[in-house]
């Protein structure tokens, strides 16, 4: 039996369940992602763009019903990175790296009164 890493079940603990119109964020967020850099020509574009849950997308890792991390590392994405990328706010790590994109990321923190 592989161990499981402590900062996982630690994360689980803290992430609360997306709701479903978080989840329906977050899933036109990264169908935007798709189709700003050409996803059909992507290396490996497996379940994108499909009903299946954004859970089992490629390079898509969830908590429980959040994007906690988006891989898509050398994949052959090619455009500009959509605004609504940064709508992501649980993903703690995007690794876009080794891609033809432009454009940046937009991090925006919560306002107190979100807290």
């Amino acid at each position: 039996m592989t161990p499981r890493p402590c900062w996982r079940w630690w994360l689980a603990m803290i992430l609360p369940m997306a709701t479903p119109a978080e989840v329906a964020g977050q899933r036109a967020s990264l169908v935007e992602l798709y189709q700003a850099t050409e996803g059909a020509g992507w290396a490996n574009s497996t379940g994108w763009n499909t009903s299946q849950s954004i859970c089992q997308w490629y390079g898509v890792i969830c908590n429980g019903t959040n994007v906690t991390s988006l891989r898509l590392r050398r994949n052959q994405l090619s455009g500009t990175l959509p605004p609504g990328l940064a709508s992501l706010s649980v993903a703690y790590w995007i690794e876009l790296s080794q891609n033809q994109l432009h454009g940046c990321l937009l991090y925006t923190s919560p306002s107190p009164r979100d807290s």
